[in-house]
């Protein structure tokens, strides 16, 4: 997370936990945003590497999106509906 935070140009907070909990009270919780067994969020299309063979493959990773729009992946992150 740190990583991640410092090539976005982010300074954020957050806490790593060592159980999992149902519910977090006072807590955003955005674990319903991150599902393996289905794809729903559909986002901008963006260049990447095999981009021409294998078409736009959507909801990667981070790493993926900073790989390949570098220092302008805030602004396409930015510009996602969630």
């Amino acid at each position: 997370m740190s990583i991640v935070s410092k090539c976005l140009g982010l300074n954020f907070d957050y806490k790593e936990t060592t159980e999992y909990f149902h519910e977090a009270p006072g807590f955003s919780d955005f674990r319903t945003l991150a599902n393996g067994k289905k794809d729903g969020a559909q986002f901008e299309p963006y260049a990447q590497v095999f981009g021409e063979k294998e078409g736009f493959l959507n909801n990667l990773s981070i790493l993926d999106l900073l790989f390949n729009e570098g220092r302008h992946a805030l602004d396409y992150l930015k510009r996602q509906a969630l």
